[in-house]
């Protein structure tokens, strides 16, 4: 996963908005996967030649240690990442995490306004904010149980004392500013983690990765974890399709209706009818959707049971990686065929007549 996630990263940098900007501002976590993510980031980079000279690097969140200290995640970066890549200094931003966490925070926020463009709320747009997730759910230095207060702080960079995991005093980036960023990536691994996930990606989850995604259009989380316990019930190991049913909502990749999915045909990954679907709006379907692959699976009874949307006999899923992991689950229930356009035949170069005489 972490290989998937660092070559990810490149071509984000190299052909996403940062390859059309003088600068691009990412913020780094700290953690076990990310060791192992900067590692194979750095293989990556080599084998490509890749350049990031206009790569500003940040930090989503600091333990208040010296930068020589075994526990900062300035300290790891610096070593697994940033040095061997040879970063110049006025690229590296780091949290000041030797002086008191109230100054850091102040500092550390005036530092990334300064390079970052600011929306409309005043919040500084990260390009890009990679975020780890802990045993109970928690992202940067942002921890279950805060009060309402706490999480409602609209500061750029937050003072926490009295952490739940030691070193006690940090600091993080805030719930808002997580918002604000043009792309947040979530990191998911590791012995232990099955609950949080599945907790953090439950309608109503009250994890701080929770809050994450619900704050903002589009997450993307990256797991080697699986949810869910195995379908007992059909002799498989395999967990059932439907376990990743609640996360489509969230993100926002359903579409429904015959209008829309026409409307959104440049979208769209692949179409889902019903097993209980009149034969004649099938075939209509199938050919209106010719160059997309079509699934008959379930009832209308359980697209309202998974989806809460009611009489739907067809849906489509917009382009994802939640939409790629889906169909290749339901592949096997595929109806129809590709249908690959084809140019139409071009006329012959030279006239008929000379043809023919020749």
């Amino acid at each position: 996963m972490a290989r998937a996630v660092a070559g990810a990263w490149l071509d984000e940098i190299e052909s996403g908005r940062c390859a059309r900007t003088s600068s691009c501002c990412v913020a780094l976590s700290g953690g076990r996967i990310a060791q192992k993510f900067f590692a194979l980031a750095i293989e990556e980079a080599k084998a490509r030649r890749f350049s990031f000279d206009r790569v500003h690097f940040f930090w989503a969140d600091e333990r208040c240690v010296p930068p020589e200290d075994g526990e900062s995640n300035f300290r790891v970066a610096e070593e697994v990442l940033l040095t061997p890549l040879g970063i110049p200094e006025a690229q590296i931003h780091r949290i000041r995490g030797e002086i008191s966490p109230e100054a850091a925070a102040a500092e550390a926020a005036t530092e990334l306004c300064r390079m970052a463009p600011l929306d409309s709320a005043g919040q500084p747009v990260i390009d890009l904010v990679l975020l780890g997730m802990g045993e109970d759910g928690h992202v940067a230095s942002l921890f279950p149980r805060e009060s309402g207060e706490q999480r409602q702080s609209r500061a750029l960079y937050r003072a926490i004392q009295n952490s739940p995991k030691p070193p006690p005093n940090r600091v993080t980036l805030g719930y808002p500013a997580i918002a604000a960023a043009r792309k947040v990536w979530v990191l998911a691994s590791g012995a232990g983690k099955e609950t949080a996930l599945r907790e953090s990606l439950a309608l109503h989850g009250r994890t701080p990765l929770a809050r994450v995604v619900k704050l903002r259009s589009e997450t993307m989380i990256f797991t080697d974890i699986a949810l869910g316990p195995p379908d007992v019930t059909s002799g498989s190991s395999k967990p059932p399709v439907e376990r990743l049913f609640p996360f489509v909502l969230r993100a926002r990749i359903l579409l429904v209706g015959r209008e829309t999915l026409r409307r959104s045909k440049s979208k769209l990954h692949f179409v889902l009818i019903t097993e209980d679907i009149a034969d004649g709006i099938r075939a209509e379907i199938l050919k209106d959707f010719a160059h997309y692959p079509v699934v008959r699976r379930f009832t209308g009874a359980d697209l309202e049971k998974f989806f809460g949307i009611k009489g739907a006999k067809a849906i489509g899923f917009a382009k994802s990686g939640l939409a790629q992991s889906i169909y290749a689950e339901l592949k096997e229930h595929r109806i129809n065929r590709p249908v690959i356009p084809v140019k139409p035949p071009q006329p012959p170069s030279t006239p008929p007549a000379e043809r023919k005489a020749s």
